[in-house]
């Protein structure tokens, strides 16, 4: 079995999914401003379009966390005791 003929509808079906991606994005408000950014930015500096990159996903993944503390109860860098505690409510 020739490995082209078992690969063209990997192929296919990636170049379907890339168009459809593209157009998908190319119908985004402002994709046209964002991608002639993307492109003079990589052309000037490649090592400046990583960062940007990597940043962009810094701030995805803060985006996407939970914004209250409260579910993470439990997990405290110091642990006080019920002396250390009343103490330090009490000098208030």
């Amino acid at each position: 079995m020739n490995t082209t003929t078992t690969l063209a509808p990997l192929f296919s079906f990636l170049d379907a999914s890339l168009q459809t991606a593209q157009n998908t994005f190319n119908r985004l408000p402002g994709s046209a401003v964002l991608l002639r950014y993307i492109k003079s930015s990589h052309q000037n500096d490649p090592g400046r379009t990583l960062l940007e990159l990597i940043l962009v996903l810094f701030a995805i993944r803060t985006l996407l966390q939970s914004r209250t503390r409260a579910d993470r109860s439990g997990k405290h860098f110091i642990a006080f005791s019920e002396k250390v505690g009343v103490r330090f409510f009490c000098d208030f």
